[in-house]
């Protein structure tokens, strides 16, 4: 008979993770942290390549051979997940094989997670195939339910909760059929705090002591921030596959401390999802080394089941789109079949005749293939389907009727499954199983019952104590070169694990390389980081030029008040002749940019997170061309007011995502000055408008202002093309789970010097994809999502707090003196010329200050300068309004320079000099807060929020900044409007008054994040560190 084509089951394993179809060509990923399809250079997602993966990983196909022997050693036909490759793969099957051909016992070992009240078809088809596996080998069962996991792992679960969890999903298991006088379940919490778990118990704690922490951090991918119970859970899970574990399924005693040596030899066989092969390895390398050897736990792999969507995801219990659940009535399996399913068929029912379908690719089909029994009738369905003699409609029509009849048997099962049924599984308790009983081997000898120290060699001969020492002695010389060596190439470029995909690496060698990224990025020096980054920081500059546009456009309005023409348009005359806007206005069209801002940011947030930081860009350059001609054409207060709103929306969008971008693409060494940079492109957009209105101030026409505005389109284009080719931030790929396509961007972003080879290079990138992996699973732990809500939660809120405030101190300290410097300087007395030039002269100060920032970062750490600069900006704001107080003229008793005597002499202080002394104090501020505050600023907002949070983060604090500055824009002008409040100069006093109170909170709540990397500073937020001791404070190793 002829076997069916197998088909094409793309992705489901035991992990409830989504993977979405990534959109360029990229090789496969599998492994327990990224499981995601190869696509071609067409975009298209293929089929995975299990035959590649085995021969990576080392493990034996299921052939002809395997299937016959396994026939005739059991007397049943494979089953047909077996003979159809959907379980493909295996690790010391034929060693299962010996054992039951002998007619000795072995132990059936599987498990599940609980992480919510009801399970899809994906998680039942390892459990279908357990019960098929248990009903031929006649042998014991253990079901282990990790509640205590789910409850360390996920922040957002109490005990109580996933308990309930598990209880839930040991009934959906037990529906599936299982026999209670075979099979023994357990709930961790439960089962551990019983009397019953004395074994499993000493098996764990000689467990923790034989495997070090860096096997577990490579086999699990921990990190150094990782809670102890994770790592202390490891150890769980490994001797659950050890049948000295459970004492009384044997019936023996399972009170005394004195474990038996004979169950300690018992084989397990665990059937599982391909992507978790890894977890077992760490079993495997070690139950040799226990007191009491076990065999190493043999496997059956399983390929992955299909989402409703097709090839490159797969069912996730957290999208309710992408999988059947068994909870689903018989209209919501159609429905989904009929509206989710991907399918194989054509365009259109005459195309489709033609050509035919393709079963490998029809959703469909490939639920089929898992639950038709009858082959024959599975390749007669492919075949009419290829010739186009079976239609799409007949397909999920099949379909439907065999999901439907799947899901309502199970819920008819599940009905009858009491709390009485599922403490009766519960129970500790001996079983009752037959086994093989016509064996065809002779037994092998059972080892003795001893206490004293013998072992078996890897030839299963008895091994003396010092035998065994030595060779405990040998493994542990073994794996501190294994150390050394992965330690030594990490050294020679960035952090270099050994590449899962091609290496299959010990636990050893991913944690060493996951540990020396962190190491590499702290020992980096500058100019080490700009030969290995050019192209990040080519692609951070070329995105943060969006701000240089910002900067321009924003400075516009408030410097046109001081411009006679624009004056004249939008302002009203006055008693003396000369037209001025009123403080009600100016406040508005400032104001009325950053309430467009607000708006802007807050879309930002949302949308970043789902198209990304470059689509998010693209939609605001080409708002913002379009809606500069609302400025451009304002004959009217209210048509001025409304571009201004209009403007701010895409002003808001490049705020956020070029810190971000900044923060994301860069190392810790280069972190500080690409987010400041943000601060120069701000500085530098300001100077060219300033040049470009002191170019227009002989101008007396209304183009005096119109032309600054058109020059705003000289931007976006050219912008618009560098945001477009810029590489993805590989940080937010990660959150979408898109790893093909983040790695794809970290070697868009990094150089491959000279004499690193391809795969060193590759390698060293999947060192760093696990780091930000590891970093991006420790935050999800640490809350429970990524909206605007959990910015507010836990230790979160603590971070949201002071990036709020190190934003709202920019407001605190007066710097809006600096956006109405030529209405400053004219109301201080100067003339217009004399005004626009100090505007200019001001801004390249405040250039230059962002070099000198550069330089003090090198020495000085992020709390030092925004403190420091704080006390500096206060004295220079108290100075101003001092000398504000000085009567125009005045006559004053002091020392003349000229007198001979020293003799007191009257020296007459002119107004002009007093001007002069207020705009030179005015430059030192704005030199003094360009080399401190200003860039400073984009330096801790976008190290101090967590990574998944860090958009969303800055979104609200710059809303927090910018709400404050509305509150400002309103008092500034009235401030200084002669019209208004008129205080001209002395309202120094107020932004001094107001300087103290964030020097204040600086020194109480402002952290030191200098020279850490993501990992290391949410370490320290989670322990609570005091803002005073984070430069001193341990962090994760």
């Amino acid at each position: 008979m002829t076997e069916p084509e197998p088909p094409a089951v793309a992705a489901l394993s035991l992990a409830d993770t989504a993977t979405q179809p990534a959109s360029k060509a990229s090789e496969q990923e599998i492994n327990p942290w990224d499981v995601q399809a190869a696509v071609d250079e067409d975009g298209n997602v293929q089929e995975f390549d299990y035959v590649k993966i085995s021969q990576q990983w080392a493990t034996k196909l299921i052939d002809q051979d395997v299937l016959e022997r396994f026939e005739r050693v059991t007397g049943h036909k494979p089953h047909r997940w077996l003979r159809r490759g959907l379980f493909f793969s295996h690790r010391d099957l034929d060693l299962i094989l010996d054992t039951y051909e002998r007619g000795d016992d072995f132990l059936l070992y599987t498990g599940r997670g609980p992480s919510s009240d009801a399970m899809h078809i994906g998680h039942t088809i390892p459990f279908e195939f357990t019960k098929w596996l248990q009903d031929v080998f006649d042998v014991p069962l253990v079901i282990m339910l990790t509640d205590d996991e789910k409850f360390l792992f996920k922040e957002n679960l109490d005990q109580e909760q996933v308990y309930e969890f598990a209880r839930q999903n040991a009934k959906d298991i037990i529906s599936i059929g299982f026999d209670v006088n075979k099979t023994f379940m357990y709930i961790d919490s439960e089962f551990l705090s019983s009397g019953s778990n004395r074994h499993f118990s000493l098996n764990a704690t000689e467990f923790e002591k034989l495997v070090t922490n860096n096997q577990v951090r490579g086999a699990f991918g921990f990190t150094g921030s990782t809670n102890i119970g994770s790592n202390s859970f490891a150890a769980k899970q490994c001797v659950a596959a050890f049948a000295s574990s459970y004492p009384f399924i044997w019936g023996e005693d399972h009170k005394t401390y004195r474990r038996s040596k004979k169950l300690a030899a018992t084989p397990c066989l665990i059937p599982c999802a391909i992507d978790q092969d890894p977890y077992f390895r760490l079993v495997r390398d070690n139950c040799h080394r226990m007191k009491f050897p076990s065999p190493k736990p043999a496997l059956i792999h399983s390929k992955f089941l299909t989402a409703l969507q097709g090839a490159g995801g797969k069912m996730s219990a957290s999208n309710e789109n992408s999988a059947i659940f068994m909870t689903d009535s018989a209209k919501q399996v159609k429905n989904k079949i009929n509206t989710k399913a991907f399918s194989g068929g054509q365009e259109t029912l005459e195309l489709h005749r033609e050509k035919g379908g393709n079963p490998n690719i029809d959703v469909p089909y490939q639920y089929i293939a898992y639950f038709e029994e009858d082959d024959d009738k599975l390749k007669q369905l492919a075949d009419g389907y290829r010739k186009g003699e079976v239609l799409t409609g007949d397909m999920k029509k099949v379909c439907i009727e065999t999901m439907t009849a799947y899901t309502k048997r199970f819920q008819e099962a599940r009905e009858k499954v009491t709390d009485e049924v599922l403490d009766e599984f519960l129970r500790p308790r001996k079983l009752e199983w037959k086994g093989n009983q016509n064996p065809t081997k002779p037994k092998l000898d059972e080892p003795k019952e001893e206490t004293g120290g013998s072992s078996l060699d890897a030839d299963g001969k008895p091994m003396t104590k010092n035998a065994m020492k030595k060779a405990a002695k040998m493994a542990e010389v073994e794996r501190k070169k294994k150390e050394k060596e992965a330690a030594a190439a990490a050294k020679k470029y960035l952090p270099v694990v050994s590449e899962l995909r091609l290496l299959a690496p010990t636990p050893e060698k991913s944690t060493t390389a996951i540990q020396t990224n962190d190491d590499t990025e702290l020992a980096m020096t500058l100019g080490q980081g700009i030969r290995l980054y050019p192209k990040a920081i080519t692609w951070s500059v070329l995105i943060s030029m969006t701000l240089i546009m910002e900067g321009f456009s924003t400075i516009l309005v408030p410097n046109l008040f001081a411009m006679e023409p624009f004056r004249r348009q939008f302002g009203t005359l006055r008693a003396n002749g000369n037209y001025e806007i009123s403080a009600d206005w100016q406040s508005g069209f400032v104001n009325g940019g950053l309430a467009g801002q607000i708006v802007g940011l807050f879309a930002t947030g949302t949308l970043a997170e789902r198209i990304g930081y470059r689509y998010t860009l693209v939609v605001g350059l080409l708002a913002m061309t379009l809606f500069i001609l609302v400025p451009f054409f304002a004959t009217t207060k209210i048509v001025l007011l409304a571009g201004q709103c209009l403007l701010g929306m895409p002003w808001g969008m490049f705020q956020c995502i070029c810190t971000v971008y900044a923060a994301d693409v860069c190392p810790v060494v280069l972190r500080a000055y690409l987010t400041t940079y943000v601060n120069a492109c701000w500085v530098l957009g300001q100077l060219i408008a300033s040049i470009a209105m002191r170019g227009m101030i002989t101008n007396t026409t209304a183009w005096s202002y119109r032309i600054p505005f058109a020059l705003q389109w000289v931007f976006p284009i050219p912008i618009l093309f560098a945001v477009y080719f810029a590489p993805e931030s590989p940080w937010w790929l990660v959150r979408q789970n898109r790893f093909a396509d983040a790695k794809r961007s970290l070697r868009r972003l990094r150089t491959q010097p000279d004499g690193v080879s391809n795969v060193e290079f590759d390698a060293a990138l999947v060192g760093v994809m696990q780091t930000m992996i590891a970093t991006n699973e420790k935050e999800q732990q640490m809350q429970s999502g990524t909206s605007y809500k959990d910015c507010f939660k836990g230790v979160d809120r603590r971070r949201t707090e002071i990036t709020c405030m190190v934003w709202i101190i920019q407001t605190l300290c007066g710097g809006t003196f600096m956006g109405f410097s030529t209405y400053f300087y004219e109301q201080a007395g100067l003339s217009s010329s004399h005004a626009f030039s100090l505007s200019l002269g001001q801004f390249a100060l405040g250039l230059i200050g962002v070099f000198i920032s550069w330089a003090l970062m090198a020495r000085f750490g992020r709390r030092t300068l925004y403190l420091w600069g704080q006390i500096f900006t206060f004295l220079f704001v108290l100075l101003i309004g001092i000398l504000a107080c000085i009567p125009q003229r005045r006559n004053i008793t002091a020392v003349s320079p000229t007198a001979i005597d020293g003799s007191p002499q009257v020296v007459n202080i002119r107004s002009s000099a007093l001007n002069w002394a207020i705009a030179a104090l005015l430059l030192a501020f704005t030199l003094t807060y360009d080399a401190t505050l200003g860039p400073i600023c984009y330096a801790l907002v976008s190290e101090i929020p967590s990574t998944r949070l860090r958009s969303k983060t800055i979104v609200l604090a710059r809303n927090c900044y910018n709400t404050s500055g509305i509150v400002t824009n309103i008092m500034t002008p009235r401030m200084l409007n002669p019209t208004a409040w008129g205080w001209g100069a002395k309202a120094g006093f107020f932004w001094a008054g107001t300087s103290v109170l964030g020097i204040a909170w600086s020194w109480i709540r402002l952290p030191e994040p200098k020279g850490k990397t993501f990992c290391e500073i949410d370490d320290l937020f989670e322990k609570r560190v005091a803002a005073r001791k984070f430069s001193i404070a341990p962090s994760c190793t």
